[in-house]
């Protein structure tokens, strides 16, 4: 495994995630329309890994202040 394959575990609030999925939401969606697939490619399993972990409450965020 090299450096840049290192997997680094951080904790954040709901608040915060937000706020990295939005912009991982946005910078998809303009390399989509820019054509760039490597970019829009890595923003979106950026998005999918953090859905992952996220605590869902009945399929929506859970309180802004949770970790």
């Amino acid at each position: 495994m090299s450096a840049t394959d290192a997997i680094v575990a951080v904790q954040l609030t709901a608040r915060s995630w937000s706020v990295i999925d939005a912009t991982m939401d946005n910078t998809a969606a303009n390399a989509m329309h820019g054509f760039d697939e490597a970019t829009e490619t890595a923003a979106r399993d950026i998005r999918q890994a953090g859905w992952d972990q996220v605590p869902w409450v009945d399929g929506q965020w859970p309180p802004m202040d949770q970790s």
